[in-house]
This record gives structure tokens, C-alpha cells and sequence, in this order.
């Protein structure tokens, strides 16, 4: 019969193992306290080589794209356009998870002389770029919405994770809009349960 000595790091070993055995043999619809998505396609390598590599000139609207001329971002001096608070379910499985997220735009003005204007000219136009944001919301709001809902817990948790989702997210709604409008995007608040 084996001592107490000899037990104890018997039985501590095989339940480490165990544990680990059923995170990752485990089907994703159990319940597990830890979530392991291994994705080692090349198409997710590109994404992400794509998402950490930083663009070489400015981005264009489409009103500069129509001129050929490049609006020069100046962080936090764009037209922030706010989309409000999101509250969407993760792609857990069962559903168990949800995010709470505040995503406000930072948008490139159709005009460089934007950057220019003071007081009551910079609201105007603020206000007529916000009118043309307006009208493609629905479109905006469900890319976002549709991005949001394909990530997983594991995905976002950390700072990196806020990182590369706030790329995706600008490389998606850019994308849907079919020019470069929004510059930067911030998250206001980030909740997870």
C-alpha cells in the first residue's frame, strides 16, 4: 500500500492532468473555465499581420479620394461621432457571456481647412459631416454589432485583445462605407460579464 507521502503528489498530478484533459477534449458546449480556440489558418495569420501593421500615409474620404487629396488625421481633433452603448451577446457557448461596450468615432472631415475653422464655422460642419454619418448609422451600427457578437471572452479580455478589436472594427465599418472616414476608434466603456 502506498504511504500518504506518496499519494498526495500522485493525486495531485492526476487530477492536473485530468483538468487539463478536459479543457482541451472537451466539446465547447460544456462548460469549461477556460475556452482554448486554436486558429492557425493562413488567413488568420494575414489578419493579423494586416491588423499590427501601421499604414504609411493618411488615410483618404471619399471627398479627397474624389480630389486626389490626402485630410491629415490629427488625433482627437476629428468629428467624434458617438454610437452610443452596445450591449451584445459574445460567442460563447450557451451564451453565458455578454459585453457592455460605449464606441464612440473618430471621423476624418471631408476638408482639410476643417482642422482650421473655430467656434460657431467648426460646429457647422461638424454638424453637416454628422448628417452624412447619420444616414449610413443602420450600416455602421450593424457592423459594429456583427463584429462585437463573433468574439469570444478569451478574444478581448486583455488590452491586446481591445486593441485588435478596435482595428477590426475600423478596417470593418471603413470597409462597409467603402472609403476611409473613421480614423481612430475609442471605447468609453468596457464591460464584460
Amino acid at each position: 500500500m502506498l504511504k500518504p507521502k506518496t499519494l498526495i503528489p500522485i493525486l495531485a498530478v492526476v487530477l492536473v492532468v485530468a483538468f487539463v484533459a478536459y479543457v482541451l477534449v472537451a466539446p465547447n458546449t460544456m462548460w469549461k473555465p477556460v475556452y482554448i480556440r486554436f486558429d492557425n489558418s493562413p488567413a488568420a495569420a494575414e489578419a493579423q499581420a494586416a491588423a499590427s501593421a501601421t499604414p504609411t500615409e493618411p488615410p483618404k474620404t471619399a471627398e479627397a479620394a474624389r480630389k486626389n487629396e490626402v485630410i491629415p488625421y490629427k488625433p482627437g481633433e476629428g468629428i467624434m461621432y458617438s454610437l452610443g452603448t452596445k450591449i451584445v451577446n459574445l460567442a460563447e457557448p450557451g451564451g453565458r457571456r455578454y459585453l457592455q461596450v460605449g464606441i464612440v468615432l473618430e471621423c476624418l472631415p471631408s476638408d482639410a481647412g476643417f482642422y482650421d475653422l473655430k467656434g460657431e464655422a467648426r460646429k457647422k460642419a461638424e454638424e453637416e459631416e454628422k448628417a452624412k454619418l447619420d444616414v449610413l448609422r443602420p450600416v455602421i451600427e450593424d457592423a459594429a454589432i456583427s463584429l462585437l457578437t463573433s468574439r469570444t471572452y478569451a478574444e478581448i479580455f486583455t488590452v491586446e485583445g481591445k486593441n485588435q478589436l478596435k482595428q477590426a472594427m475600423l478596417s470593418e465599418i471603413n470597409g462597409v462605407l467603402g472609403y476611409e472616414k473613421v480614423a481612430a476608434i475609442y471605447f468609453t466603456e468596457f464591460l464584460v460579464q
